[in-house]
């Protein structure tokens, strides 16, 4: 056998018999020696023999005998293989890998602290099946013309087998009949070879086994060994696989097989198809009692429309009817919860089917999810108005394929404030729907989208008007406007409200009459002034005939200064 590689911990490498026979010999002796080594069967250790495992990591040892220490940059080491291509080289100090055969990049190195000792082993990673073969050490110092062969092995790889796994045939078992044992192992090198065992004895009739091979593609092996044995009484079977490189036998599990029982193959077959055919009369059976019960409440449905609340039904006068009792004793269907994390769609079929089975009209299946929600959906049920819970398009537009960023964005543009709302709720209903739809924006660029849906959706009319003639800057400046707007017409209406008169009256034409969509921009005061708007009514009072500047009745606002196209007393 083989010399097993030395492990990567070991630096120095393996100092068996080659290298004491290096020493040995004199410089001019020494590739001889060698020659002579590559002639023998590789058989033993001192025949310069490794053995690797494929996948592993393992080390090519080769040393020089020197008792100085050597300068790096003074020698060049190259390793390659007997036909040509080259493993690792190091020239005068560094690696030099530019002429490196491909199948080796990135998978050899030498040990840099040990060379100034001698040691010029190589570490080889990721062992393969190509990478079997003659591999040579050749050394050289800086003043010499040529290389000499220092070190010479041949390096053999091996793959463990997995362990066998034995399996009969479904034929069924009688006595004086065939049975079919078949074992496989994989992901082993080389060829193995494969041996039976029948009732705990080798089976040695060749002719009753029928073995193939089969190769991946990094060469592993993959054997498929089928036994055949005549049944005269109780058989226990195994496989064992043997790898001669390695010498590891591996054996299967025993298989016993019983002249009495059963063939298990045509019973998990008759399993399998019993099974197959209670499904498919289940199903039949549901879709047909669902057809049943759908005919039944239409036929229902249609002898009310015909003969009205008043008269007898067909179940009373009609004997037959007595055969139907289904109808009469069957239980509410009960809707599973909905936690808003699946698609609508199949829960809403389900929601179908429990209106039908119980007569729901829209609005009772509405209520029926609604009392059905938890988790994630009972949360946006909060935002949803009171008049919409009971609207199962509502929760169908809330709950569909949309994700949460487009209804909020949806909300966004169609927000108007509600009757009874306070400017505040609103607008913080304005900045929540703007936060969550476009959760990828700036700051900024919420505000603006902020702004533009707080004066869309501001009611009544004339507050919105006169919020945008002040063109505010923010959402939080386009808030206090309207809450001092609103302040204003609350003092000074008798009744507690706002006096539309005057601020309708003002408002000619302000940026809310452009088309949705069109920037109006704010006018620059210039040297010619502005011949000012005439206002029938004050805004603060609500009296006739003066500005609200010049209100005698006391303002609840702090003094603005008022600018030119601003004659409301309210700050720009």
């Amino acid at each position: 056998m083989c010399l097993m590689s030395s492990p990567l911990s070991d630096p120095h490498g393996q100092r068996g018999h080659i290298r004491h026979k290096l020493i040995r010999l004199k410089e001019g002796e020494a590739t001889k020696g060698l020659r002579e080594m590559r002639s023998k069967k590789c058989v033993r250790s001192a025949d310069g023999c490794l053995t690797a495992i494929i996948g592993e990591t393992m080390q090519i040892p080769c040393s020089l005998n020197t008792e100085e220490s050597l300068k790096t940059e003074d020698i060049s080491i190259e390793w390659q293989k007997a036909n040509g291509p080259i493993v690792h080289a190091f020239y005068k100090g560094e690696d030099n890998l530019s002429n490196q055969d491909s199948q080796f990049k990135g998978r050899t190195q030498l040990f840099r602290s040990e060379l100034s000792r001698g040691n010029f082993s190589l570490g080889l990673s990721n062992v393969s099946v190509s990478d079997e073969g003659e591999f040579e050490c050749k050394y050289s110092r800086a003043e010499e013309k040529s290389s000499r062969l220092l070190y010479w092995c041949h390096l053999q790889v091996t793959g463990r087998y997995s362990e066998p796994v034995v399996y009969r045939s479904a034929s069924p078992v009688s006595k004086n009949s065939e049975v079919h044992f078949t074992c496989k192992s994989t992901g082993g090198f080389p060829e193995p070879k494969v041996h039976w065992s029948v009732n705990k004895e080798p089976h040695q009739n060749s002719r009753r086994v029928n073995t193939t091979l089969s190769r991946d593609s990094r060469g592993l092996y993959s054997v498929t060994s089928v036994l055949t044995v005549n049944v005269t009484g109780d058989v226990s079977v195994t496989c064992t696989v043997e790898n001669e490189r390695l010498g590891e036998n591996t054996t299967s599990p025993e298989n016993r097989l019983s002249e009495k029982e059963p063939n298990r193959g045509n019973g998990r077959a008759w399993a399998v198809g019993g099974s197959v055919l209670v499904v498919v009369l289940l199903l039949g059976g549901s879709v047909m009692f669902y057809k049943l019960m759908k005919r039944q409440h239409g036929e229902r449905v249609l002898r009310s429309s015909r003969h009205g609340q008043n008269e007898p039904s067909v179940a009373a006068t009609t004997p037959q009817v007595t055969s139907r009792p289904v109808l009469l004793t069957r239980s509410p269907a009960k809707l599973p919860r909905y936690s808003g994390l699946t698609p609508l769609e199949p829960y809403l079929a389900q929601v179908d089917l429990a209106a039908l089975h119980d007569g729901w009209s829209c609005e009772e299946a509405a209520t029926h999810l609604a009392l059905a929600l938890e988790g994630p959906a009972l949360q946006v049920l909060i935002d949803l108005p009171p008049e919409e819970c009971r609207d199962l398009q509502a929760f169908t537009r809330r709950f569909g394929r949309r994700t949460s960023a487009e209804h909020s964005r949806e909300e966004l543009t169609n927000r108007r404030r509600r009757e009874g709302e306070s400017v505040g709720a609103f607008a913080a209903d304005i900045r929540v729907y703007a936060r969550k739809g476009y959760p990828t924006f700036s700051t900024a660029a919420r505000e603006e989208l902020s702004l533009h849906a707080f004066l869309r959706g501001l009611t009544p009319e004339r507050l919105r008007q006169h919020v945008r003639l002040l063109s505010p800057r923010d959402l939080s400046e386009a808030l206090r406007e309207a809450e001092r707007a609103e302040e204003v017409l609350q003092a000074g209406s008798p009744t507690g409200r706002s006096p539309h008169p005057p601020l309708t009256s003002s408002l000619t034409r302000v940026e809310g009459d452009q088309p949705e969509g069109v920037e109006v921009s704010r006018a620059q005061p210039t040297s010619t002034p502005r011949r000012r708007q005439r206002l029938d009514h004050c805004f603060r009072c609500g009296e006739p005939g003066h500005f609200a500047r010049d209100c005698p009745a006391p303002s609840p606002l702090p003094r603005t200064t008022s600018s030119p196209g601003n004659d409301l007393g309210v700050r720009p």
